[in-house]
Order: structure tokens, then sequence, then C-alpha cells
């Protein structure tokens, strides 16, 4: 086969009767004649195929994206509700359980409620004034008050149910005095070795107790009186209050009921902050009165 002289022109041509390109070469200087040759083996002179694009172009990424947040915005909702409401479920279990424990109480004391030291009329200190914003106290801490056995009575209203040193043993888990809705700074987390060891701190749960006494100085009862409201949320402090929607309430016959504040009226009836004493009573009378006597109706 002749070799192409310099300045040759190489290309490919389709020649009758054959399907593939032939090698053909020529030069100017020929006179324009072009000499035939066959394509060299495992050369390839057709034009390659464009590379077809992968992925996403920013549009269809942006519109992907539009339709992902669309959704997600109509189901969090619908999965927010669903979460409160699985922990109120968790909250009123914790309340039946509270109520279990009251009655072992009671079975134990003569029908009497674990004692506070912050209700009316305390034998202890007959001077004491009540300060209803602190039965939400688990623990005054030992050394709390002036008594030669604080060792002993240092636990304060519900936390006398726990299984605590010293208590009474009737709850099996201190975290049943907490729940789960709460947002605020007491929290198990913060407690839970002071359950295990006496300590000077004071100890904070998430619901707040009646008292063992009433306004009028009479001794409550787990009389399955069921218009007796015992237990509710934390209402020591507004960032107290688990759910800002309502509360559950525990009753003196064990029953547990949601009562709806769906305006926030009862929520914002709640202090900001510690108050005197002597305010107190009358600012958690009302309050107390609210969830007993309120025409909204629990479900």
């Amino acid at each position: 086969m002749k070799k192409s002289p310099p300045g040759a022109i190489i290309g490919a041509a389709y020649v009758i009767g054959h399907e593939s390109p032939h090698v053909v070469t020529g030069s100017p200087r020929m006179g324009g004649e072009f000499l035939r040759a066959e394509r060299p083996s495992g050369v390839s002179l057709g034009r390659s195929r464009p590379r077809r694009r992968e992925g996403f172009s920013l549009t269809e990424l942006v519109v992907v994206l539009g339709i992902t947040a669309l959704l997600a915005a109509m189901i969090m909702p619908a999965l927010r509700g669903v979460q409160q409401t699985a922990k109120r479920l968790v909250c009123s279990s914790n309340m039946r359980q509270i109520g279990i424990a009251l009655n072992m109480h009671g079975d134990d004391k003569a029908g009497r409620l674990p004692f506070s030291h912050f209700c009316s009329l305390d034998l202890d200190n007959i001077q004491k004034q009540a300060e209803p914003q602190e039965m939400m106290m688990g623990s005054i801490g030992v050394g709390g008050i002036s008594l030669p056995t604080d060792i002993y009575t240092h636990w304060e209203g519900l936390g006398r149910l726990t299984n605590a040193p010293f208590a009474g043993g009737y709850l099996d888990n201190a975290e049943i005095l907490y729940s789960p809705s709460h947002e605020g700074e007491h929290t198990f987390d913060r407690y839970e070795l002071m359950f295990e060891i006496p300590s000077s701190g004071r100890i904070f749960l998430n619901y707040h107790y009646a008292g063992h006494l009433n306004e009028d100085g009479f001794m409550r009862k787990m009389d399955g009186d069921p218009t007796e409201v015992l237990v509710t949320d934390g209402m020591r402090t507004r960032s107290d209050f688990n759910n800002p929607y309502g509360t559950n309430r525990l009753h003196a016959d064990g029953s547990v009921t949601w009562w709806s504040d769906s305006g926030g009226l009862f929520h914002n009836m709640i202090p900001l902050q510690i108050e005197a004493p002597e305010d107190q009573q009358d600012i958690y009378a009302d309050l107390w009165n609210e969830l007993v006597n309120s025409e909204i109706p629990g479900t």
C-alpha cells in the first residue's frame, strides 16, 4: 500500500455497495486523484455520540425542594398534634399512678393525704403562713426546717410517696412525678441523684399538690369525691405549667380528667414569679377554684 505523500488529505467516504466507510487519501498535487485505502482495524472514524446529561438541573432541584417544603408544612402540624396527645396520655397515666399511691398512703394513714409543710394551719409551726405556690415541691432539703428529725421530715407533699430513702415507698419510680410535656427548668434529670442521696437542696416536681388540708383547715381524704381536685400540672410559675392548652386533673376518687384552657385564660392567671406568702393564698385559692368549678368541659 502506497504511503500518502506529504500534505495528503485523509478522509472517509462511503463506497457504493459497502456499509462501512473507507479511508481515502490523496493530494492536491496528484490532480485531485484520491487513493483508496481500507480502514485500519480498531480505528473508528465515525462521529462519537454526545454523552447524556446526568442529575437534576437547577430548575428541577428547586421544584423538588419546593414540593418537599410544602408537604412538610402540611404534615408538621399533624405530627405536633400527635406528639402532644401522646405526652398528654403519659401525663394522665402518671397521675393515675399518683392516685393509686395516694390511696395506698391513705390505707396506711387512716385515710390521710401526705403532709405538706406549706399548708395553712401547719401543726409543726402554727405561726407559719401558708405558701400554696410552693406545693410543687417534693423535698425542702435536709435541714430545711427547724426540727430534730430533719432527715426523716424533709420530704414534702407528693415527694413522700416515692421510694427514696425515708420516704413512703408508694411509687416505684420518682420519674412518675415528672411530666413529659414539661419544658421548664425542673426536669427529672436535674433532681434524679437527689432522690437517692439526701441533700440540702430543694426538689421541685412537675405536678402541683392541693395539700393535706383544705382552705378551712380540715383534713383532705381520698374519700371518692369526684369534685375534689388533688393534683394538677405545676403552677408554681407560668413556666411550670406543662401544657398551655390545659391540664390533667387527679380527683379524690382516683379518676383523671382533661381540663381545657384553649384560650389561655387560666395559664395567664398563674404568677410569673414567686409572690409574697400573704398574696399567694388569694391567688392560689382562685386557681384551685377555677379548676374545680369552671364550666369549661373536660375531655
